[in-house]
């Protein structure tokens, strides 16, 4: 299990970075109200080693849209071997009735999200993929909740509530899985494609810096045993 960051760049971008952040505000105002003695009581005085302290945070999310966005990390590690230290004498893979491995995703981001999933050697060329091209909709995440009833000049508007987690399961019967095996599989690439809500139509929507998508996959062997009453 690891932590990677990705880098957004002006490659591909329109207006640039630079452009967009060239439009930044030169400066702030900041309104509020000092009550003095609302409890009607009139016996505290104000002395010149008095202060006031006021602490405050400037949160500036990420607005826009996104269609077509492409996300790729890799999960580095021996699968095949971790596969097979699974099956322990006496048992063997003709034992075996299915191996499945299993990604769990939460979606803390205002889009929807479309994944496959590369199986990769030592030289990270692929291997083979979680499923064809034509069944892309194979594999999809929900984009997390988002309160629509908020005023866009509302500062919350557009944060998502409320993560969206899905459970995917591929399961690989016994003869899949030895060829999975005999892959010598080092490592899987995640490939996360991404749209926001009605982009096509140019509506945006609002990234928090605590809007995070968490992946987690696991694997695990169903055995199929017969009991030989001799």
């Amino acid at each position: 299990r690891g932590e990677t960051e990705h880098v957004i760049d002006s490659t591909g971008t329109s207006p640039t970075l630079t452009e967009t952040l060239g439009l930044r505000p030169d400066s702030a105002t900041i309104s509020g109200q000092l009550l003095l003695n609302p409890e009607g009581d009139n016996s505290n005085f104000l002395v010149a080693e008095n202060q006031l302290l006021v602490e405050g945070a400037l949160e500036i999310p990420l607005t826009g849209w996104a269609q077509g966005l492409t996300w790729r990390d890799t999960i580095t590690g021996a699968i095949s071997q971790e596969l097979n230290a699974g099956v322990n004498p006496p048992l063997d893979w003709q034992d075996v009735e299915s191996a499945t491995i299993r990604f769990i995703a939460t979606n803390g981001w205002p889009l929807g999200v479309a994944m496959q999933v590369r199986f990769l050697d030592g030289n990270d060329i692929a291997l083979d993929s979680l499923y064809a091209s034509e069944e892309q909709d194979s594999f999809q995440i929900a984009a997390g909740q988002v309160d629509g009833s908020l005023s866009p000049a509302n500062m919350e508007f557009g944060r998502v509530t409320q993560p969206q987690q899905e459970i995917m399961d591929l399961v690989l019967k016994r003869d899949q899985a030895r060829e999975l095996l005999n892959m010598d599989c080092q490592g899987i690439e995640i490939v996360l494609m991404s749209n926001t809500f009605e982009a096509a139509e140019g509506e945006v929507v609002r990234f928090f810096p605590d809007d995070i998508l968490s992946m987690q996959v696991s694997a695990r062997l169903d055995f199929e045993i017969s009991m030989d009453p001799g």
